[in-house]
């Protein structure tokens, strides 16, 4: 597990783990609305290489996010990033048969849900 909150803030949060296998060629965006804090997203490319190759974009400038990163990978190649709570943005993933795992931390409610995470092709 990745960093997590500590001290006074532990009991105010929850932790969710993302695992999102794609399917098809096309770009998914992942959205949580800036609800989350993501502490490790890590990134699997399947050998080999799918049609079109294999990448995955943090901020991109889509839900507001200014910064843009984008990691393309090798056949069976993986990366894994650590912003530590410090991303709270969207991804795009793209590649066929690829994995992305994502893990984050959020502000916990009384009736204890989730944020709603969003997928779109």
């Amino acid at each position: 597990m990745s960093s997590a909150p500590s001290g006074l803030d532990v009991k105010e949060y929850g932790y969710c783990l993302l695992r999102y296998a794609i399917a098809d060629g096309v770009e998914h965006t992942i959205r949580a609305f800036n609800k989350w804090n993501v502490t490790r997203i890590q990134f699997f490319c399947p050998d080999p290489l799918p049609a079109g190759g294999c990448y995955i974009i943090t901020g991109a400038g889509v839900g507001g996010a200014s910064g843009t990163g984008q990691v393309f990978l090798e056949a069976g190649g993986c990366v894994t990033l650590e912003p530590n709570g410090a991303f709270r943005g969207d991804l795009i993933v793209f590649g066929e048969d690829a994995l992305l795992i994502v893990e984050a931390w959020f502000q916990a409610t009384p009736d204890g849900t989730t944020p709603d995470v969003e997928i779109t092709p």
